[in-house]
């Protein structure tokens, strides 16, 4: 009986045993579990966030493209402009023009008809004359 009972505690002690060592492998089997999920949910983000990447980085090359194009087209515009602004009078220009008009233009300049010159000449004969008398 006593073997027997050794027997028994022995056996008590190697089920007790693997029932342990069995829970411990479904808390391990639980965890591999969990791991595996959090690792399938970080794939996920990381193809989402890729892809949204990929996607941001074709929508910058493109807009890249259009202000190359819009760039382009301003340079031209501002080469068109500057050819057609060498037309155009400079303001130097414009003070030539100005002062050619003021000199003459018979309000400001101080020329003399020919009236007025006669009647200058005449006056000044004869206060000559006058002069030379005296």
């Amino acid at each position: 009986m006593a073997h027997e009972k050794k027997e028994n505690e022995i056996t008590n002690e190697i089920i007790k045993r693997q029932n342990d060592n069995i829970r411990r492998i479904r808390v391990l089997e639980e965890t591999l579990r969990n791991i595996d999920v959090r690792i399938n949910s970080i794939e996920q983000r990381y193809l989402t966030e890729t892809k949204k990447i990929y996607g941001k980085l074709q929508e910058m090359e493109g807009q890249l493209k259009d202000n190359s194009i819009a760039q382009k087209t301003l340079e031209f515009q501002q080469d068109s402009f500057k050819k057609s602004a060498k037309k155009y009078a400079t303001q130097n220009d414009l003070s030539q023009i100005k002062n050619y008009i003021e000199l003459i233009n018979p309000m400001i300049s101080k020329y003399v008809t020919k009236k007025e010159l006669q009647y200058y000449l005449k006056k000044e004969k004869t206060e000559e004359q006058e002069d030379f008398e005296e």
